[in-house]
């Protein structure tokens, strides 16, 4: 399904809800950085910081770091790297070790984050970032 996935429109999240259903095997470098940020914006937009470790897109935090810093958000890299540093003994991207992490942390420790994360949202461009991501894979 991967190497089939279209921006239908030039709409990045069609794409992204495309590749998020395909094998991550399958996922070239690319797809794997649009998966990463969708999920990343997807799961903290929609619970925070902590739901976006504790499900399976916090799996990608790793590749959401680089693909902000490849594509020009240093802002949203820094923001996840401190909210991977809240867990406390390192981050892994293995899913059921995480949320034992996560269990682990006290809820409010991702507040601050959880704000930090919406005024970036409201002040930088995420959705080019996902548009930039998504020419990306449909010129490789």
């Amino acid at each position: 399904m991967a190497g089939e996935a279209t921006t239908e429109g030039g709409d990045p999240w069609v794409l992204y809800s495309q590749l998020a259903l395909a094998d991550p095997t399958s996922w070239t470098s690319a797809q794997r950085a649009l998966v990463a940020i969708g999920g990343l914006r997807t799961e903290v937009n929609n619970g925070g910081f902590e739901q976006y470790f504790f499900n399976s897109a916090g799996n990608l935090a790793e590749h959401a770091v680089a693909a902000a810093l490849a594509n020009g958000e240093p802002a949203l890299a820094d923001l996840v790297r401190c909210a991977i540093a809240v867990l406390g003994n390192g981050y892994t991207p293995e899913w059921t070790t995480r949320q034992d992490m996560v269990v682990e942390v006290d809820s409010s420790a991702f507040a601050s984050l959880d704000a930090e994360f919406y005024d970036l949202e409201a002040v930088a461009d995420l959705d080019d970032l996902m548009r930039r991501l998504a020419a990306a894979i449909s010129s490789a």
